[in-house]
């Protein structure tokens, strides 16, 4: 959701093109939009005043996008901002700079409002990518999206689906005041294509002025109070509509009538009577480069979407490794007290072994959660031990959480044995799940309460986990509280560890869920995996 009341600043060399998207920032919600010319300008802005948003043109003169977007990140007080960058490059090198240089998203001109409200929205939900916190190891590249040119004599083939499949993406916009050409053009596309009617120059213009404009327009020209001449001036004057492609449909045939339509910015010229063929080849054949134009996007947004990837995946690892290191700590605390209790000294040296060997496995998550986000991960699971895991979990928690005095055990029916209660997953994916489920559940406890965890067996041959603490998670986050990033309430809270509890249950075939009951004041947390 965008940020209501934020101050914004944008850049952009072209003082039309920069009101416009000032004003579209200001009907989204902003408070404030500051704008610059060029990023040393939008430096001096920056130095004055709490901007929260940034939308940066990248060729500008004096100093650049992506050089104005290195300085805002190395500046301390500024590399928290939300940085979109907006731009007609189509060099992959140059985008893999300015995401190695921590941009939030990147926009290819030309785009619609929606879009640009879209990645607005994205930029504020994720977090802010800094380059200090940006491992030196790229990302693994998504292959490059762009596809070849379309062959326009295979649409009609059916092998040619993919391609088939995206004309219903294009959006024509058919301008006349004659319903009868209306129909017949609307009939010869509608089938390809979304199309819209307007039968006068000004509804055109408002459809075009919209938050979703036509990828392309057939405008006749004889037309009462605003002719197809004077509807083509006022897109090409307007920044925001200047680059809609506008094919010219009329009866005339003067050569003259053509030169004007094509000298004012048109692209193409056709006569009518119309030629149906014709008039579908010419629309498919411009279409192919709104697509190019899309493949490039989509390109460039998963490139983004694979470093955000990375940097969740090593977040989520950093997250983890935090409570066998707190462990390791305890416990070595513990052993120095307790020097000349040479049994207890031994029990600890083997929790520290123990909490050693599950650091080392952790290292490894990196690679398998970026996996897993990226649907590219191949399970390796097997039976596991589920008592002896929780029992680990549960005794470290306890070690980390000393002073809080809280008691945890682990139960499960008597008519179950240990032995029996096996789930199937891997072991170092569960261990990350159980050790973020019950940490999660000891820092949420009162001091001196409990923390109870139960399994057991179920009639459909799964292994059932619950996780119960008194305290309830806030209303407010409640609905969301698998989401990543999602937290209330706890002092360095990241909303990681919940979020990747479900993705690892998830990549395990299991199920995970969490139960507020207000009146008895308890949370439980439940997981349910399968069964070799």
């Amino acid at each position: 959701m965008f940020k209501q009341n934020c101050l914004a600043l944008v850049v952009e060399d072209m003082e039309a093109m920069r009101k416009i998207t000032a004003q579209q920032l200001r009907q989204y919600g902003a408070k404030e939009v500051y704008q610059a010319s060029n990023g040393a300008e939008a430096l001096r802005i920056l130095r004055n005043h709490r901007i929260e948003l940034i939308l940066s043109d990248w060729n500008m003169p004096v100093m650049t996008g992506i050089d104005f977007l290195k300085a805002v990140k190395a500046d301390e007080n500024w590399q928290r901002i939300p940085f979109i960058m907006v731009t007609a490059e189509a060099e992959r090198d140059k985008v893999r700079e300015a995401i190695r240089f921590g941009v939030s998203e990147l926009i290819i001109k030309p785009f619609t409002p929606n879009m640009m409200r879209e990645r607005i929205e994205r930029a504020f939900k994720r977090p802010v990518r800094i380059p200090s916190e940006i491992k030196i190891s790229e990302p693994a590249e998504a292959p490059v999206a762009v596809k070849p040119d379309l062959d326009i004599t295979s649409l009609d083939d059916p092998g040619n689906a993919e391609d088939a499949a995206k004309l219903k993406d294009g959006n024509i916009l058919i301008v006349d005041d004659t319903p009868d050409n209306l129909r017949l053009m609307s009939d010869l596309l509608k089938d390809d294509y979304r199309v819209r009617l307007a039968n006068n120059g000004k509804k055109a213009l408002e459809l075009c002025q919209g938050d979703t404009p036509p990828d392309l327009v057939l405008l006749d020209i004889m037309m009462p109070e605003i002719s197809g001449y004077d509807v083509l001036e006022q897109l090409r004057e307007n920044p925001a509509t200047s680059h809609i492609p506008v094919i010219m449909v009329t009866a005339m045939t003067e050569q003259e009538a053509e030169v004007k339509g094509i000298q004012m910015g048109a692209i193409e010229f056709i006569t009518k009577p119309i030629q149906p063929e014709l008039l579908q080849l010419r629309v498919r054949n411009f279409m192919r480069q709104v697509w190019r134009i899309r493949d490039i996007q989509a390109s460039y947004d998963d490139m983004i979407e694979a470093a955000q990837a990375k940097e969740a995946a090593e977040q989520i690892v950093r997250h983890d490794i935090k409570g066998p290191i707190a462990g390791i700590l305890a416990a070595a605390e513990q052993i120095s007290a307790n020097a000349r209790r040479p049994e207890l000294v031994a029990d600890l040296a083997g929790d520290v072994d123990s909490m050693a060997r599950q650091l080392l496995n952790l290292i490894e998550l990196t690679q398998i959660v970026y996996k897993i986000e990226s649907n590219q991960y191949d399970l390796k699971a097997v039976p596991v031990n589920t008592v002896d895991l929780l029992q680990d979990v549960t005794a470290s928690c306890k070690r980390i959480f000393d002073a809080k005095r809280i008691t945890c055990n682990v139960f499960w029916p008597k008519a179950q044995g240990a032995e029996l209660l096996v789930c199937k997953g891997e072991e170092v994916l569960l261990f990350s799940v159980f050790n973020n489920l019950i940490k999660n559940a000891f820092e949420a406890a009162r001091p001196k309460s409990a923390v109870r965890v139960h399994i057991e067996k179920t009639n459909a041959n799964q292994i059932e986990i619950l996780i119960s603490n008194d305290g309830v998670v806030p209303e407010t986050i409640r609905e969301h509280f698998f989401e990543k990033y999602v937290s209330e309430g706890k002092a360095g809270g990241s909303g990681i560890g919940t979020y990747s509890a479900k993705l690892l249950t998830e990549a395990m075939a299991g199920e995970i869920d969490m139960h507020v009951d207000d009146e008895a004041n308890l949370t439980t947390m439940t997981v349910t995996l399968p069964c070799p």
